[in-house]
């Protein structure tokens, strides 16, 4: 009887110093978090992106004329939308709206399944927690992993942050908590705002001080000089806005303040937080 041999083991390699990783050049291969005043446009937005379906966690936005699906049932209905969405063919991009009821959802699934109302509830060291860490990372993950584009909206809000030298300001960021804020700047390449440039509707790419933003592309989102492009005014239509984001994205479109010097204006909630200062010292 001949006897069995284990197969032997593929030796691992690692890439020579000349194999170097290509970032891709199609921005659906990037995923993007959109965040911002509610009504500004945001779910308009997502639905312009090529072949997008978008997940309605919120109340249903009965007035979009957009590919849609209403998902506020619950979280086993987000993982049946998600697994068919990733099998139509049909479909390129995957959009949630919000990330923040997105988590909430699985939260409350996971804590549905454990007979509570909260994880503080389970005291078990945290277990619960890392359950729905698990669970909203993981759902993340699998869209990732698909090869779809994964864009995300939230809202937006002011929120106290210290710096090193223990000096606090306040930043405008998402809504999310914590947790999911968390995973979500792990997950995504690109955290965006979507606010105004005086009165005119305007995409924040880049931060500074007071305003949160990730761009994670040194090659991406410049002006046609090559410097890196902070805010892009967006136009009056949805299909304008994605148009415009797009060629951004591959360097065409000048920073909105290209020919001028001084900061951007960001959109009204600034102004509400400086007379909130001005009222609080007085």
């Amino acid at each position: 009887m001949k006897l069995k041999t284990k197969p032997t083991p593929t030796e691992y390699r690692l890439p020579g110093p000349d194999e170097m990783n290509e970032p891709p050049d199609n921005m659906l291969s990037y995923a993007m978090l959109i965040f911002g005043e509610k009504g500004i446009g945001k779910t308009s937005l997502c639905a312009q992106f090529p072949n997008s379906i978008v997940g309605m966690l919120e109340p249903r936005r009965k007035n979009l004329r957009i590919r849609m699906v209403d998902l506020s049932p619950g979280w086993e209905l987000v993982q049946k939308f998600t697994k068919a969405a990733i099998k139509d063919p049909t479909i390129e991009t995957i959009c949630y709206d919000t990330a923040d009821r997105l988590y909430e959802m699985a939260l409350n699934y996971i804590c549905e399944c454990k007979g509570v109302d909260h994880p503080s509830k389970m005291n078990d060291y945290g277990a619960t927690w890392k359950e729905i860490k698990d669970a909203f990372e993981g759902l993340l993950a699998t869209v990732q992993n698909s090869g779809k584009g994964l864009v995300l909206t939230s809202h937006a809000k002011w929120k106290e942050a210290e710096l090193r030298n223990g000096e606090k300001l306040q930043i405008l960021c998402p809504t999310l908590s914590d947790s999911p804020w968390t995973i979500i700047k792990a997950v995504v390449d690109y955290a965006f705002y979507y606010g105004y440039h005086g009165n005119k509707r305007a995409l924040f790419l880049r931060g500074h001080e007071d305003l949160w933003c990730a761009c994670g592309s040194e090659d991406r989102f410049l002006d046609p000089d090559g410097k890196p492009v902070r805010t892009i005014l967006l136009g009056e239509t949805p299909r304008l806005a994605f148009e415009t984001l797009d060629r951004s994205f591959g360097n065409l479109v000048w920073d909105v303040d290209h020919e001028t010097t001084g900061e951007a204006p960001l959109a009204s909630p600034q102004k509400k937080t400086e007379k909130a200062k001005k009222a609080k010292s007085s």
